[in-house]
C-alpha cells in the first residue's frame, strides 16, 4: 500500500534469534521519516554473544519486529503523544548467514532472502 503522505516513524522493537534461540532483543529510535510514495532504510543494530558464534557455517536468522508510526494530521498526533493510538506494522527478515567468517566487530547486513 503506498503512502501518499509523509509518515514520521518512530520506534522499532525487534529480537533476533539464531537457530531458533533469541540472542538479543532491542528497542530504538527509528529516526526517520518516510517520504511520500517513498522508500525508508532503518539499520538496527544487534549484538550477538561470543558464545553464539560458530567457528565455521551458517546458522538460520530470523529478525523480527514491530516498526511504530506516526498517522498524519492533527487529531493523530494529539491521540499518538496521549498514548491513546500507537500504529504500527509488524516485519519479519530471516536466512541464513556465516557468522564464523564476519570479522570481530563487523557485522555483515542482514537483507530478506540473502543466504
Amino acid at each position: 500500500h503506498a503512502n501518499d503522505v509523509q509518515v514520521p516513524m518512530k520506534d522499532v522493537r525487534y529480537r533476533l534469534y539464531l537457530d531458533g534461540r533469541e540472542v538479543f532483543r532491542g528497542l530504538r529510535s527509528a529516526e526517520a521519516t518516510l517520504q511520500t510514495f517513498g522508500s525508508q532504510e532503518v539499520v538496527l543494530p544487534v549484538a550477538v554473544p561470543a558464545s553464539e558464534i560458530r567457528a565455521s557455517g551458517p546458522v538460520a536468522y530470523r529478525l523480527e519486529g514491530t516498526l511504530v508510526y506516526q498517522q498524519p494530521g492533527a487529531l493523530a498526533e494529539t491521540l499518538f503523544d496521549a498514548k491513546l493510538i500507537e500504529p504500527s506494522v509488524d516485519f519479519v527478515l530471516a536466512g541464513t548467514i556465516d557468522l564464523g567468517s564476519t570479522p570481530t566487530g563487523q557485522a555483515p547486513g542482514l537483507l530478506p532472502g540473502e543466504g
